[in-house]
């Protein structure tokens, strides 16, 4: 799904709030690693309802990807962005495989072969000034919703059941005598993402060592000897 809209119900996406959650990691993998990012986003996003002012809010729409001409536009309303380049880096650690077998799948192992590391974009469309100040009061409890880390992780059902870590690092409100004829009230908010890239491994080999002992003695030397 690339549109979520207000009436949808939640999605699998879920937000980790104790440090001792643990992982358990799946087979399932509908996407590659940076649209699992952006789909987990969005639909934490559509999940999202606050009281701000004595008014409810929340997203009428959530998009995972740019709005097509037929979509109708309904306010305040998200869409979820990759911004600049996805990089792959090997991190600081090498490639290992889990020591417990994928249930339900003999001989079946996930190795994460390296961390994918992107920009992700938030643009906020909202009508007026005060809409624009609820959503982002909204937005500010939604990114900083524990203490035990800077920012927030998702876990990711759809994508091995990975953990995403999303890292604010500002926001951008672009006003402008041009949207404010149009009563459009922009804002872009920005986070870094890390995340394991994953792999299903399957009917691996079992390793067989055979070990060749070569022996050899010196009668002669012995006799010698003695």
């Amino acid at each position: 799904m690339t549109t979520y809209k207000e009436e949808d119900p939640p999605g699998t996406t879920k937000l980790i709030i104790a440090v001792d959650d643990v992982q358990v990691l799946t087979i399932d993998r509908e996407a590659d690693a940076a649209n699992a990012i952006t789909r987990g986003l969005a639909e934490y996003l559509h999940s999202l309802e606050s009281t701000v002012d004595g008014t409810t809010v929340r997203f009428k729409q959530v998009f995972s990807v740019w709005a097509t001409p037929e979509d109708i536009a309904r306010f305040p309303s998200a869409v979820v962005l990759k911004e600049g380049e996805v990089t792959y880096g090997d991190s600081s650690f090498t490639p290992q495989i889990s020591p417990t077998e994928v249930e339900g799948v003999a001989r079946s192992y996930i190795v994460s072969p390296c961390e994918i590391e992107m920009v992700v974009g938030v643009e906020i469309w909202t009508t007026d000034e005060r809409e624009r100040a609820r959503i982002m009061a909204m937005m500010e409890d939604a990114i900083f919703p524990v203490e035990f880390m800077y920012g927030f992780r998702l876990e990711l059902p759809f994508y091995f059941n990975a953990r995403a870590s999303f890292e604010p690092t500002g926001a951008t409100f672009e006003d402008n005598p041009e949207t404010a004829k149009t009563r459009e009230r922009k804002v872009t908010q920005r986070f870094n993402v890390k995340m394991p890239v994953y792999r299903l491994i399957t009917d691996i080999p079992k390793a067989e060592g055979r070990v060749r002992l070569s022996l050899t003695t010196t009668t002669d030397a012995l006799e010698q000897s003695s």
